[in-house]
């Protein structure tokens, strides 16, 4: 004979005298219904989620100061050479008009 999952599955959860996880479930999963949650308690758990969700993650923000340094020194390197070029036209030029 053999059992479909739904079967299976449907015949472990009958079994509860030795079903660790089901005493499991029971004592560790059980809603709070004692207390209940007031508005003000909503509201900070609201905005402590606002919180969390408006803060960069780590690995965007080292991605970004990555990119940034590399365009910072590509920019750099840029100058350099338009002062060289710019120095040594004007050299050139200088020799010419002497």
């Amino acid at each position: 004979m053999v059992l479909s999952f739904k079967e299976k599955n449907k015949k472990t959860l009958t079994k509860k005298k030795n079903n660790r996880f089901m005493d499991d479930e029971k004592k560790n999963f059980a809603p709070n219904l004692n207390k209940p949650i007031t508005k003000a308690e909503v509201e900070a758990i609201k905005q402590k989620v606002r919180e969390l969700d408006a803060m960069p993650i780590k690995k965007v923000i080292e991605a970004r100061a990555r990119n940034k340094k590399k365009v910072n020194f590509n920019l750099l390197l840029l100058l350099l050479l338009l002062s060289l070029f710019f120095f040594l036209v004007h050299r050139c030029n200088a020799r010419w008009s002497a």
